[in-house]
């Protein structure tokens, strides 16, 4: 600006103001398209070059529906920067459905989005790789668990008798860090999920209650913490009749220590 003025009081007869406009908007111009690029299926497959080859071999195995091994995922990206290059690219599939038509998918409508069996084949190929070598960056594992959250709560079939048990499965499957934006948004759609199911009540839903007994141990002693705050929170208790239940399910996992017991304990009295 100091600069702008001074060259207005140098040159008092130019306009120099136009061109300060004309240079926003051609940097505006600039901001946009580069966003679209970032977001396009060119620069995709620019950036992930060097794997597209194994990329588009495990998609396809996803789109027909084949069996995929972790020990062929890993042997196919079978050094950290291959599996790092992987990784960021699995997770940006699933952050934006729509690059998954440039490998032969195809995507589930009105909503846009992969059939919850293919979600699943994704996630299983991240947490694989991810198991063996880490995540690239918090960054990149933060926009998984987000993706993963979006995919497996925020579409139709989340809420459908027939197909909510896969994606309460992988809801489950992930681990954010406490300090992580997706950590409370999965700990209240879990606490809902829970709400909704039961072993043989008519109106719940019973896959999903399976499918909490069957991995409750993937709720860490922070996932439970977090829950059972919830419950306990302001004044006036959130709790529900409903909640003894999954509650006293809780009680049987090894992550849930004296010390949440007595919680939860407490909650149940009242």
């Amino acid at each position: 600006d100091n600069v702008l003025e001074e060259s207005r009081l140098l040159f008092q007869d130019k306009n120099i103001f136009i061109i300060k406009a004309e240079i926003g908007e051609f940097l505006e111009d600039l901001a946009k398209e580069y966003t679209e690029y970032k977001k396009s299926n060119k620069r995709f497959l620019i950036q992930y070059k060097n794997i597209e080859g194994r990329l588009r071999e495990l998609s396809t195995k996803i789109v027909e529906n084949k069996p995929i091994k972790d020990e062929d995922i890993l042997n196919s990206f079978n050094n950290k920067e291959s599996r790092d290059q992987a990784i960021s690219a699995l997770v940006e599939i699933l952050s934006y459905p729509v690059l998954y038509k440039e490998f032969g998918g195809e995507l589930l409508q009105p909503e846009n989005r992969m059939s919850y069996r293919e979600v699943d084949q994704f996630i299983q190929a991240v947490v694989t790789i991810s198991n063996k070598s880490r995540y690239p960056s918090d960054e990149v594992r933060d926009q998984f668990h987000m993706s993963v959250l979006k995919a497996c709560s925020k579409t139709d079939g989340v809420w459908d008798f027939y197909t909510a048990s896969k994606p309460f499965m992988n809801v489950l499957r992930i681990s954010p860090f406490p300090n992580s934006p997706v950590f409370e948004p999965r700990i209240l759609h879990v606490i809902d999920i829970l709400r909704w199911s039961a072993p043989s009540e008519r109106g719940k839903c019973w896959s999903t209650w399976r499918t909490f007994c069957d991995y409750l141990e993937w709720l860490s002693t922070s996932d439970i913490d977090a829950m059972l705050k919830h419950l306990e929170a302001d004044d006036q208790l959130n709790m529900r009749a409903s909640d003894v239940r999954w509650l006293e399910k809780l009680k049987t996992s090894t992550h849930c220590n004296e010390a949440l017991k007595l919680r939860i304990d407490e909650l149940i009295k009242t």
